[in-house]
């Protein structure tokens, strides 16, 4: 069994780096990402609000905005200059302008404070990522050379060409240098979203990372409704405090035998009552909320973990496997098998051991 991430007890500073020309959205959506993580779905399950384990900024040359790439303007947070600031992570987002021609001699040189910067924090501790044509920047402070890389498939042939010293590698969406060299560079595309998965892996948690994952979805519209699997939204907003008292109890006691009896005694209504108000006040009758839970659980096990799918079943609530199995598939659109083949982050996971 892969070992488990052991998540920081502390907040991770995350400084997203701001250059000229950069892609906004390579800086915004991850930092979007990264402090969503552990909140948002707390929130949609209708539990207390959770802890954010990052604490993300954007750094900047100046305290001027900055002009991305199509005009678009950011405001630093932090400025290069700000001394007493020693990030955990640093993110390189893509850049993307017309003086960028990988081979040109002098073409980094507006970018040059960024590249001695990333390089001391580094020096310092610092994991350090690039995302797509920001791997150009990263390439600058020479700690790739002699190690593996990956960039916009589009730049790869020219920045090998420039960059002789690194390995740059086809086909892969994120791509460690090594193991212990706190270096990954990722593709074009959403590849970033990957990497943020990563960082929120190693330090907040598997599960934090599976519920992102499901939050951010990337799958195209005619993906969504062949492979994803629904989520489970608990009915929070009704009004009816007896029937959220029996909610709570199921989220606390979902996998035991007498989680129904239970909910129904905390909500202290008869049976009858208890089935009716349960069901207008959530769309669900008990037993069929019961099993929503379960299910989210299950997926969550299969996502994020090696245990077998008899293990699952009896985490979640199940002795009987055959039962498990085609209660999981019926509401899952796949079996529990196919479910960790599809979604499963036992890869990344294991990458985020490696490299973090």
């Amino acid at each position: 069994m892969m070992p488990a991430l052991a998540p920081s007890d502390r907040r991770i500073r995350v400084a997203i780096l701001a250059p000229e020309h950069a892609l906004g959205w390579t800086i915004m959506g991850p930092a979007d990402m990264l402090n969503s993580a552990g909140t948002v779905w707390s929130s949609l399950q209708g539990e207390s609000r959770g802890a954010n384990r990052f604490e993300v900024a954007i750094v900047g040359r100046s305290g001027q905005p900055v002009v991305c790439f199509q005009g678009m303007r950011l405001m630093p947070e932090i400025l290069l200059e700000d001394a007493g600031y020693e990030p955990d992570v640093i993110l390189v987002p893509a850049l993307f302008e017309e003086s960028v021609r990988f081979g040109r001699s002098g073409w980094s040189t507006p970018w040059r404070p960024f590249v001695e910067w990333i390089k001391a924090r580094h020096e310092r501790g610092a994991f350090v990522a690039a995302i797509s044509t920001g791997v150009a920047l990263l390439a600058e402070t020479s700690l790739l050379d002699g190690r593996k890389a990956t960039t916009h498939w589009a730049m790869m042939e020219a920045m090998a060409a420039n960059y002789s010293a690194v390995e740059f590698v086809h086909q892969t969406g994120l791509q460690s240098a090594g193991q212990g060299t706190r270096l990954v560079t990722t593709a074009a595309g959403t590849a970033w979203q990957s990497l943020v998965l990563l960082l929120v892996a190693r330090y907040a948690g598997a599960q934090q990372a599976i519920e992102l994952a499901r939050l951010f979805s990337t799958l195209s519209p005619s993906d969504q409704g062949r492979r994803c699997c629904p989520g489970f939204v608990p009915p929070s907003d009704h009004g009816d405090t007896q029937v959220l008292r029996a909610q709570r109890a199921i989220a606390t006691s979902f996998e035991n035998a007498d989680a129904l009896a239970n909910a129904m005694d905390k909500a202290g209504l008869t049976r009858r009552t208890f089935e009716r108000r349960f069901r207008a006040a959530t769309g669900y009758s008990p037993l069929a909320y019961l099993q929503e839970v379960r299910m989210q659980r299950a997926r969550h096990l299969l996502d994020s973990t090696t245990h077998g799918v008899d293990d699952v079943a009896s985490l979640v609530g199940y002795g009987d496997t055959a039962h498990f199995r085609g209660l999981f598939t019926r509401m899952s659109g796949m079996t529990p098998s196919l479910y960790r083949e599809t979604f499963g982050m036992g890869g990344m996971l294991e990458m985020a051991q490696e490299v973090l």
